[in-house]
Parts: C-alpha cells; sequence; structure tokens
C-alpha cells in the first residue's frame, strides 16, 4: 500500500491506496492547525501516524504547489504555507521516519497524472488539467508524460497567465493573473465584498455563489457569472493557443460547482480558441476530485522506478 499526500493551500489531503488504485483510508488535516515553520516536520509526521495507526507503507508521495525539484525531491519555491517545505531535506526525513521510498511532485502535475491514468484524462493525446482551488495550478502532458522544464515552474503556471496587464496585483509580481479573477480566493474576495449573506447560507459559500447566479440571468449577480466565465475561457484560451492540447480537465474545489458555469466557458472557447477545427479541444470536468492528486502520487512513475 501507499501513503499519497496532497500539501493544499488549506488543508493536507491524506490517501492510504492499494496496488489496483483503491482507497483503504483517507483523511484531511486542516493547515491552520499545525505550527508554522519551526516544528511543522514533526507536527506533520504525527499526524501521518495517527493516520496510519500502525499501518506501513510501501511507498510516499508527497504532491504539493509551487516549483519542485523532483531530482532531489525539494521544494525549490512558494508563496503561503508552501514556503515551510522550502529547501527542507524531506527525502532524507521521511525516508529516515517512514523506511520507504518518497518522491515529491507538484500538485497540478499529480493531478494531471492521476486523471490521466484513472479519470477524465483517459485516451487524450495532449492533455491540459487546470486546478481552481485556493490558487490555480496548471499541468499539460503529452501522450501520458508530464512536461519538465529547466526551470522548476515550466507547464505550472497557467494561474499566472495575465489576461489584464492593468489588472490586479498578484502576489507573484505581475499584475491580472487569472488566478486572481477565477481561484477560490478570488471569489471569496467577491463574496464577502458583494454578498456576505452567503456565508450564513451554506457551508460552501461559492457553491451558493455559482447557484443563485446562474438562475439570476441579467442581475448584478448573473452579471459575476458571466465575467467569471469570460476570464476562465480567456486563460483557457491562452493555454489552447500555447499549447494546444485536445482535452482539458478542470478541478479544484471550484469545479465542484462546474454544472453552473462549465458549459458557457465551453462556448466562450470555442468561439475564441483558434483551433483546426474549431471548437477541437473539449473541457471537461474532473472525474476523481480530489482524489486525482492523491492517485498521480500514488501511481506516480517515479514512484514506480523507486519500487521496481
Amino acid at each position: 500500500m501507499r501513503l499519497a499526500i496532497d500539501f493544499g493551500g488549506t488543508n493536507i489531503k491524506l490517501g492510504l491506496i492499494d496496488t489496483q488504485a483503491n482507497f483503504i483510508d483517507e483523511a484531511n488535516l486542516v493547515l491552520a492547525e499545525l505550527p508554522p515553520h519551526v516544528g511543522f516536520i514533526d507536527a506533520l509526521f504525527d499526524q501521518l501516524n495517527q493516520f496510519l495507526a500502525g499501518r506501513h507503507p510501501d511507498a510516499i508521495g508527497l504532491a504539493t504547489k509551487g516549483g519542485v525539484n523532483l531530482e532531489l525531491a525539494e521544494v525549490t519555491s512558494d508563496i503561503g504555507a508552501g514556503d515551510y517545505l522550502v529547501g527542507d531535506d524531506l527525502r532524507k526525513k521521511f525516508e529516515a521516519h517512514f523506511e520507504a521510498p518518497f518522491i515529491l511532485d507538484n500538485d497540478a502535475r499529480a493531478h494531471g497524472l492521476g486523471e490521466y491514468q484513472f479519470g477524465a484524462g483517459k485516451g487524450a493525446k495532449t492533455l491540459v488539467c487546470m486546478t481552481l482551488g485556493t490558487g490555480v495550478g496548471c499541468s499539460l502532458l503529452q501522450e501520458g508524460v508530464a512536461y519538465q522544464s529547466s526551470d522548476p515552474l515550466g507547464g505550472l503556471l497557467g494561474g499566472h497567465l495575465s489576461i489584464d496587464r492593468h489588472g490586479k496585483a498578484c502576489t507573484c509580481g505581475s499584475r491580472g493573473c487569472l488566478e486572481r479573477y477565477i481561484s477560490a480566493t478570488a471569489l471569496h474576495e467577491i463574496i464577502s465584498l458583494n454578498y456576505p449573506e452567503f456565508y450564513s447560507m451554506s457551508q460552501d459559500p461559492v457553491n451558493t455563489f455559482f447557484r443563485k447566479a446562474s438562475a439570476d440571468g441579467d442581475s448584478p449577480l448573473g452579471e459575476e457569472l458571466s465575467i467569471f466565465q469570460d476570464n476562465l475561457a480567456l486563460g483557457l484560451v491562452n493555454i489552447i493557443h500555447a499549447y494546444g492540447p485536445d482535452r482539458i480537465v478542470i478541478g479544484g474545489g471550484v469545479a465542484q460547482s462546474s454544472k453552473y458555469f462549465l458549459a458557457g466557458v465551453q462556448d466562450r472557447v470555442a468561439e475564441m480558441a483558434w483551433t483546426t477545427p474549431r471548437g477541437k479541444t473539449k473541457i471537461v470536468n474532473s472525474a476523481l476530485g480530489y482524489k486525482a492528486a492523491l492517485l498521480g502520487m500514488a501511481f506516480h512513475p517515479l514512484l514506480e522506478t523507486r519500487l521496481s
């Protein structure tokens, strides 16, 4: 069995998975409940030990946002909670503690690998996976092989394509980044400013936003939905023009509300993207949800190599 860990911007998801891709157990840790920086790894190990409850994984795969060095299994750069791991010798620490092979990769790349092997990416020649969560992740796979460049962030920064050079300032240093308009963080900014009542109506105010906006037509709320669709479509068109995928899988927490916005995004993309024929690129929802990145890490090619 394999232990897969998905280190996100808000939560850490855990999965204990057998060799047939069945989940034996799973859990969710809240990042805010762990100590930042000093003591973080030790506290994480304590939580993992509790989750494992005496079970011993044969291998461990950790997915995290930000830039990673696959060869050294190190996080090279990140913002927010992700920088708790930057520069740490994670392979040495994990393998010493758990006595099992350890690998590391970016979470969006892991999500793409999971969807390609087990989900909505099956059969795609060129696959892009975009995850709409706390931030926006992106990965590119060519016939199942994840793209990597000389830069650890190569192929991952779809959320930092600028759609407005005079737009909102981004933590990356640029302006008008797609992430500033379509991530869960961006949507919470809109909701808290204009529709704070949604927080008392549901445990998922983002879903409430999309559900009500899709029913409100030409109202200001309906216009917010249209703007969201325009922004996401513009970002996807840029990605299509750069990579030419035949399929794009949309994942992450925001994708749980995709029934309210994805059809409109597909229509916009078909009008704007210069493909032959027009509308060639299919945009679909994740089939695996949060399990995609966990499965991607549990059956990552690097992990298979370490186990062979």
